[in-house]
């Protein structure tokens, strides 16, 4: 299992150590039970559980987005360097690290498909006054996944074409959209995964 989100953020951009990481353990010990079950009903409270933690997650960034969303439409759009502060503010008060001493650069550089993914949706959420934040909630908590991308080894393999909008970021070369057809596939995934692995 890779470590949560915010631990990466922690070990990859601050150099800092893990926090006290309640989730991984919980996920872990879901998929050993998975792989020991000997029939579905042996694993619906390990699933009621995920779930749980599933939905909190989920419930947690699209508040968060929301929150934003309103102060970007009262105030107005951020002028680009604003913008990028605040990203790599928000990162580090995530991370638990000082957020005034915070290098921005070098934050922007570990998350820039996550920082392009995030501007982008913002945008659109701004100028459509009917865009409910609570039908997009998968789609804010998905985007989570391009943290991962600040490890320079990982590399994003999806079937999401929302992914998309990764398109101008310096990462986008890690962030992969297949079909979901070819994802099913076991040759056609296979290979796909076989070109990724080349590409590194």
């Amino acid at each position: 299992m890779l470590p949560w989100s915010d631990d990466l953020f922690r070990i990859s951009i601050f150099g800092l150590p893990a926090g006290k990481d309640v989730i991984t353990p919980a996920l872990n010990n879901a998929i050993l039970n998975v792989l020991d079950a000997e029939k579905a009903e042996d694993v619906f409270a390990d699933g009621a559980e995920m779930r749980e933690l599933l939905v909190a997650a989920e419930e947690e960034a699209a508040n968060n987005f929301s929150a934003l969303l309103d102060e970007w439409r009262s105030a107005g759009a951020l002028g680009e360097s604003e913008h990028r502060l605040t990203f790599a503010r928000s990162i580090a008060r995530r991370a638990g690290f000082d957020e005034n001493k915070v290098n921005v650069d070098a934050v922007l550089n570990a998350l820039n498909a996550l920082y392009v993914f995030e501007k982008t949706k913002i945008a659109v959420g701004a100028i459509e006054p009917e865009y409910n934040v609570l039908k997009h909630k998968n789609d804010i908590f998905d985007a989570e996944l391009l943290i991962y991308l600040a490890d320079p080894t990982l590399h994003l393999l999806t079937g999401d074409c929302g992914f998309s909008r990764t398109k101008n970021s310096s990462q986008d070369d890690r962030v992969h959209v297949a079909s979901v057809d070819c994802l099913r596939d076991t040759k056609c995934a296979e290979q796909t995964i076989r070109d990724i692995v080349k590409l590194s």
